[in-house]
């Protein structure tokens, strides 16, 4: 089992941050935390896998992004070397678990390069059916594409607070940028610690 290293920025770290880290405790015993002031890549060896959690000052970023030029097998989470992300990868798990092997319906509202492409690309290899949207699109839209299309599930992460749509409370969504108006039915947090565990075990890039 590879040995995890998180890495976060004191100065910019938010609510998200810290109960990310918590989720992390409670599936991963032997991992270390620091800011990312403390990281010397001197001391990083093959054995390490390193989780880099945002926000994160632009130089802070720069910092990271020379690490993993350098040595993309560090980055576990995904969303720095353009693999399939460990939030891509923690929906796509839920999915598969409520609905089997049926060929499903699914609505993203999201089409960044590293959620919402990567995962409808997994999905369309699944035999799913999928439509995306990204925020061009306004909810009236695409509500009325709902409302023929009849998705399965509804997963979005706008990340823009102004964003809000209401969707039938007899469709199951995964929101996590509290887009979604309603309260049934809605999940907000998804099992990313899990998958994280899963990649340090099974020594997955």
């Amino acid at each position: 089992m590879k040995k995890l290293l998180v890495i976060y920025d004191k100065e910019h770290a938010n609510k998200g941050t810290y109960s990310y880290i918590k989720a992390i405790e409670k599936q991963v015993e032997d991992y270390k935390l620091i800011s990312i002031e403390e990281l010397d890549e001197a001391k990083i060896t093959e054995k390490t896998r390193i989780l880099v959690l945002k926000p994160m000052s632009e130089e802070h970023e720069k910092l990271v992004k020379e690490l993993y030029n350098n040595k993309p097998e560090l980055d576990i989470e995904g969303q720095w070397t353009s693999k399939f992300t460990t939030t891509a990868a923690a929906i796509l798990e839920m999915v598969k678990e409520k609905f089997g092997n049926e060929r499903v319906k699914v609505v993203i509202i999201n089409q960044s390069e590293t959620l919402g492409k990567p995962l409808a690309k997994k999905m369309l290899d699944l035999g799913y059916g999928v439509i995306s949207f990204n925020t061009l699109s306004t909810a009236n839209e695409i509500q009325g594409t709902l409302k023929h299309y009849k998705p399965d599930i509804v997963i979005t992460a706008t990340g823009n607070e102004k964003f809000k749509i209401d969707i039938k409370k007899s469709i199951p969504v995964i929101d996590l940028s509290e887009d979604v108006l309603k309260e049934e039915k809605v999940v907000r947090h998804i099992p990313t610690a899990r998958i994280l565990k899963t990649r340090l075990e099974t020594n997955q890039e």
